[in-house]
């Protein structure tokens, strides 16, 4: 059998790619196997790049051009593309790469040896925006393929359970049939970002054999295209965030089709698609955490984003708290678009199970007191609270999220939010020990309900202002007030801790209590505007001053180093001096019988 028996069809994806239109199609025509047909599909390109694949198109036969007719992503274009394929086997190149002229003789050698499904070869890096090289020997590794040869359900699992080869579409050969079958699943939605973590998620559910070779068959300019990490706008970051859009797709497919292993597989992947994007927002969004919270609540809703923010900034220190200054301003502002008018119905309490009996006994004075004005009162925890029994008030049962745990405050967020909307509450007021009430808060936000966070006494409430700054900035810019149920001292943080109530105000109170028409947040809003900025100022100048004492321990660390060795050194001659004198004290010693023997012999008395 003739190496141009088996058909090869190469489709490629172009979108405003003129300037390596040449590259990309000279290395396709120019390959040494014969048996090709090329597919450009062009993304409605506007700068020329289909005017030069017709060219192409005219005058070489097997060159097919098909012209979407607007910009659809993507996903849609390399779909159009297998459509059209007619091949045996097909390889995929983006618009702004190209393979080595001998890529399809090889891979077909190398299926005559022995056929598979997929056949994954090695990628040429061509690092074409300047970047770090450890970067790039970074990703020359994940996108290594896997050496050996595997068959069934382990071509999905080696990708996507045990991460030991990539899920990237351009350095793979496949079946066409096999491809055929997976787009005819794969929906024809927008992704112009992650779209291979989707269209590779159902293509490797349906392999049944992958082998991996060294071959280096493509190349890949990294910085050409939508790779590479730089500076971005807000249109940019919308399209790279698709890939939020690609695992929300990929989940959908798992649960229609996939079994217990792959609807697993497709949750970590959101996960991680989610937390990449604000990743993306806090390091390489032009207009900071405002824009980027809203593109962010458009693409995956306030459950997924939470939960992502949650475990994404407890992996940071508190070096990071500039940073998460501005993300809670910029989160809390767009969230208070949703407002909605406030009553005083129903009011949920979320409690901590860990608090001592005495401490609780403080908070079933205020239930009592609530009761007592006809306001209907829910008590939200992970546990059962014997000693509220005999109120005879609903229990809800909540799970309390694992730090940095994605799914775990996932649960916790949707279990939170549904418990709001189905209660149709009020008001919120929330334990502050808990690990979850500022998430707990952006909910409440997200819903036009308010929040009031509660202290046992002034002196918890001192302790858990000082304990970390950032408690300080979120609760007391943020929350809509503060209770403290004895030694209250309003006036000790002045205008920023408005909204702060004893148990005695609500006691003297015989009309329902005024704490539930905490106006006073949005002043305090207005304030804090004005005092941000101030506010960043003292912590860029206090980050200036920490950077300055540390380079000058720096300088004393290695002066400290100097003297030390000087001192090791006279320890060094001390050391020395000591043994010299002590050689010569034993001489003397030694000589003195012989010197007094002298004497007696020649001085006799």
């Amino acid at each position: 059998m003739s190496n141009t028996d088996y058909k090869v069809t190469i489709a490629i994806i172009f979108h405003n790619q003129i300037n390596t239109v040449k590259r990309c199609m000279d290395s396709v025509i120019n390959q040494d196997y014969q048996n090709l047909e090329i597919i450009c599909v062009d993304d409605a390109s506007s700068d020329g790049t289909y005017e030069l694949l017709r060219k192409y198109e005219e005058k070489w036969p097997n060159v097919i051009v098909n012209r979407l007719e607007r910009n659809s992503s993507a996903n849609i274009s390399r779909k159009t593309g297998i459509e059209m394929a007619s091949g045996e086997y097909l390889l995929m190149l983006d618009g702004d790469d190209c393979l080595s002229t001998d890529a399809c003789k090889a891979l077909i050698e190398e299926e005559k040896n022995e056929s598979v499904d997929i056949l994954h070869f090695k990628t040429n890096i061509i690092n074409s925006g300047n970047y770090p090289q450890e970067l790039i020997n970074g990703l020359e590794k994940r996108i290594e393929p896997l050496y050996k040869e595997i068959h069934g359900k382990n071509v999905f699992a080696q990708c996507y359970i045990y991460n030991n080869y990539a899920f990237t579409l351009w350095n793979k050969m496949y079946r066409t049939e096999l491809l055929k079958r997976a787009y005819s699943m794969i929906e024809t939605i927008p992704i112009y970002h992650g779209h291979d973590l989707y269209q590779y998620f159902v293509i490797s559910q349906l392999a049944q054999s992958y082998r991996g070779i060294s071959d280096k068959l493509y190349d890949y300019y990294y910085g050409d295209g939508i790779s590479g990490y730089i500076k971005v706008k807000e249109d940019q970051f919308y399209k790279q965030c698709d890939v939020i859009v690609a695992a929300h797709l990929t989940m959908k497919y798992a649960r229609q089709y996939g079994d217990v292993t792959s609807i697993h597989a497709a949750k970590e992947l959101l996960s991680i698609a989610v937390n990449e994007c604000i990743n993306r927002a806090d390091k390489y969004l032009e207009g900071g955490w405002k824009v980027g919270i809203r593109t962010l609540l458009q693409l995956c809703g306030v459950e997924y984003l939470l939960s992502g923010l949650s475990s994404y900034y407890c992996e940071k220190n508190t070096d990071r708290t500039i940073d998460e200054l501005r993300m809670v301003l910029a989160i809390n502002e767009i969230l208070h678009e949703k407002e909605v008018d406030f009553c005083t119905g129903s009011v949920a309490i979320v409690i901590d199970q860990s608090e001592e009996d005495n401490e609780l006994s403080k908070l079933s004075l205020l239930i009592d007191r609530l009761l007592h004005h006809g306001i209907k009162v829910t008590i939200l925890s992970d546990s059962h609270i014997d000693s509220l029994d005999s109120y005879g008030i609903e229990y809800i049962g909540i799970p309390n999220p694992r730090d940095n745990d994605f799914w775990s405050m996932y649960e916790h967020i949707c279990e939170f939010k549904h418990i709001l909307e189905s209660g149709n509450f009020d008001l919120v007021i929330h334990d502050t020990l808990s690990g979850s009430v500022i998430w707990d808060y952006f909910v409440c936000k997200s819903m036009g309900v308010k929040l009031c966070c509660y202290y046992y006494n002034q002196e918890r409430l001192d302790r858990f202002l000082d304990d970390d700054f950032r408690n300080y900035i979120y609760l007391s810019y943020l929350v809509d007030g503060f209770m403290v149920f004895r030694d209250a001292k309003p006036y000790l943080y002045g205008n920023r801790l408005q909204g702060l109530y004893t148990l005695e105000d609500l006691f003297i109170q015989e009309e329902k209590p005024e704490f539930l028409f905490l106006d006073a947040f949005y002043e305090r809003i207005q304030i804090f505007a004005s005092d941000y900025y101030f506010t960043l100022s003292a912590l860029e100048d206090c980050k200036e001053t920490c950077e300055n004492n540390k380079r000058k321990m720096t300088d004393m660390e290695s002066n400290i180093g100097a003297l030390e060795e000087q001192l090791d050194n006279a320890n060094y001659h001390i050391v020395e001096i000591r043994k010299s004198y002590s050689f010569k004290i034993g001489r003397i010693i030694t000589y003195i019988p012989r010197l007094i023997r002298h004497v007696i012999t020649d001085y006799p008395i």
